[in-house]
C-alpha cells in the first residue's frame, strides 16, 4: 500500500474546509432576506374594524343612534349618511 504524503492530506482538508465556509455565507444572507420578507407581509395585512351603530328609537318615534370606532372619518361618514337617510324618510 501507498503512503500518502501527510501535506497533501492537509492541504485537501484545508481546501474542503474553506470551500464549506464559503458556501454557507451565502445561504445564510437569502435566509435572512427571506424571513424579512414574510415579516413585512404580515405587518402589512390589518383587518379594519368597521362603525358600531347604536340605534335607539324614543316613545314618539324618533330616532338617536351613538356611533363608535377608530377611525374618525369613517365615523363622521356614517353619522352623515344615517342623516341623510333620517332626511329621506321625512323624520325631522
Amino acid at each position: 500500500m501507498r503512503k500518502r504524503n501527510p501535506a497533501f492530506v492537509y492541504l485537501l482538508l484545508m481546501l474542503a474546509l474553506t470551500a464549506f465556509a464559503c458556501s454557507g455565507q451565502g445561504r445564510t444572507e437569502n435566509a435572512e432576506e427571506k424571513s424579512f420578507k414574510t415579516l413585512q407581509e404580515i405587518e402589512e395585512v390589518k383587518p379594519e374594524k368597521p362603525v358600531k351603530i347604536k340605534l335607539k328609537r324614543s316613545a314618539d318615534g324618533e330616532y338617536s343612534w351613538e356611533l363608535n370606532g377608530e377611525d374618525i372619518d369613517k365615523v363622521m361618514e356614517a353619522d352623515k349618511r344615517l342623516i341623510l337617510y333620517e332626511k329621506e324618510a321625512g323624520r325631522k
